[in-house]
């Protein structure tokens, strides 16, 4: 593989066949990066079907949860730190029409994990296992400079005492194997 490929296996035969698929994305960033990279991989129906496509005609507009595969990579050179099954939807209000758009992503028993566990937040690392989290394509400044939210969170989070924030951290985003750009 010398491209970026997501490669989906489920074991099949006379004597036994696996529960799920597994999942495995192989990234390769035309740039270098430190940045995190976030792999979500699902059947392009559920993305662009304009039936029940989350990103299909004005489908954005509904919450409808689609079943991904979410790969969270820290360092190119490394496995996933984690690789699981969850569920998406289009998240925001306004910002739904934007061409980029803001990912509620969901952990779901059903498919076996109750927890993304791993600490997302560098500022937060007491938090270390989430059940879901939104990568944010800059909420209403998504035209604009894209940080005025998470400056103003910033700001006032860890300065404030008591106070609960939107912590945040910047992501590349491939779904389905192509770029996505990045989010928070």
């Amino acid at each position: 593989i010398t491209n970026t490929t997501v490669v989906r296996a489920k074991l099949i035969s006379a004597e036994a066949a696996s529960p799920n698929a597994v999942t495995q994305s192989y990234i390769f960033h035309p740039r270098g990066t430190t940045l995190p990279i976030v792999s979500i991989n699902t059947d392009d129906k559920y993305f662009n079907d304009s039936e029940m496509g989350i990103f299909a005609g004005d489908n954005y507009q509904q919450d409808w949860r689609r079943p991904i595969n979410i790969e969270y990579f820290v360092d190119k050179d490394a496995p996933a730190v984690f690789n699981q099954m969850g569920e998406c939807r289009v998240h925001g209000a306004w910002t739904r029409v934007n061409a980029q758009k803001s990912l509620a992503v969901y952990t779901q028993k059903r498919f076996g994990n109750k927890k993304f566990d791993y600490p997302l937040w560098e500022a937060k690392p007491e938090v270390e296992k989430v059940k879901s989290f939104v990568l944010r394509n800059g909420g209403n400044c998504f035209s604009s400079n894209r940080i005025a939210d998470q400056v103003g969170q910033t700001i006032f989070g860890r300065n404030v005492e008591n106070l609960d924030y939107q912590e945040n951290t910047a992501v590349i985003a491939y779904i389905n194997g192509q770029y996505k750009g990045i989010y928070d």
